[in-house]
């Protein structure tokens, strides 16, 4: 859980390891490519919409987080880095990236290394964003501060500066969050007790919801639209849930499993049938493509910003 900061890192980092050494199943063996040296990150040269769509890749390392680094894609050849760290990464339909820090959000244009916003409210612990497809509003979810405030989502309205928030008494923290085809957004986290539960902002609605699901995850993860259905992570298990949501309960349509290097999950994005995965073996960065939603083995293995934790953030950024 994020909220217990280094810790947390240093002790997801050791299972991570443990669980990356011992892959289950028979799966074939993969060369795992050098790592970039960090002084070639800082001297790629600026990236434009000339490149199509970017990878992004947030690190997290040694008790700090960036610079971020951005890729080509499919390719995954190394285009350029920001001047910027964050713990969660999202997108929108134009392109822009939404980098989020624990107290502020920073947007930046496709391929653009000067931010072009900045959000902020007051005394949240921002973690996770996700940008509305229809309304262009940005929620990012937040762990709360110091009991002081619950845990919820922060809406910044059609991408203003002005926040508005929304809370889940149910909830001791929340994790991620994603909208929908339609505009509902669902978020996933640690319910007051024990548990994991799903919290959902329905479309025009000013109440945050609990949601019943039952779906058996240990930590969560990632929230992501496929086009079809609601996707959660289970950080621990390396699996991708897909749900679908009437009411107050979601019910399992199906389970992607991810083979090789990822057996522990804590970032990833779906985007033209794959799932991309940032993680860490041996002290060195990597990222990952697996199909979607076929789950299996890795088809694409490259060396990712250089740093061995898989406590990272990624997003695709599409060319407009």
């Amino acid at each position: 859980m994020r909220i217990l900061g280094l810790g947390h890192r240093a002790l997801t980092s050791c299972v991570t390891a443990a669980m990356l050494a011992g892959c289950g199943g028979s799966q074939p063996p993969i060369t795992l490519p050098g790592a970039i040296p960090q002084h070639r990150l800082h001297s790629i040269q600026t990236a434009s919409s000339s490149y199509g769509d970017l990878l992004y890749v947030a690190p997290y390392a040694g008790g700090g987080y960036g610079p971020i680094a951005y890729y080509s894609y499919p390719a995954g050849a190394l285009v350029g880095t920001l001047n910027a760290g964050g713990i969660g990464l999202c997108s929108d339909a134009s392109g822009n990236i939404f980098v989020v820090n624990h107290y502020s959000i920073t947007e930046f244009a496709h391929g653009g290394t000067s931010p072009i916003n900045t959000f902020s409210g007051y005394g949240y612990y921002y973690n996770s964003c996700s940008v509305d497809p229809k309304t262009g509003d940005l929620a990012v979810a937040f762990l709360g501060h110091r009991s002081e405030y619950a845990p919820g989502i922060a809406i910044f309205k059609n991408g203003s500066g002005r926040q508005f928030t929304y809370t889940d008494a149910d909830f001791e923290y929340l994790e991620y969050c994603g909208y929908d085809g339609s505009g509902n957004l669902i978020a996933d986290g640690y319910i007051s007790g024990g548990g994991v539960e799903l919290a959902e902002l329905p479309a025009g609605l000013k109440k945050l919801e609990t949601v019943r699901s039952s779906l058996g995850i240990v930590k969560p993860g990632q929230v992501q639209w496929d086009g079809k259905y609601m996707t959660i992570v289970d950080e621990k298990g390396g699996s991708i849930f897909r749900v679908k949501i009437k009411g107050s309960a979601a019910t399992l349509v199906g389970k992607t499993k991810l083979h090789g290097f990822a057996s522990a999950i804590f970032a990833s994005w779906i985007y033209d049938g794959a799932v991309i995965v940032p993680f860490g073996k041996r002290g060195v960065g990597y990222v990952g493509f697996w199909k979607y939603p076929e789950g299996g083995s890795p088809t694409k293995i490259f060396a990712g910003p250089g740093y061995h934790t898989t406590d990272n953030a990624v997003t695709i950024s599409p060319a407009s």
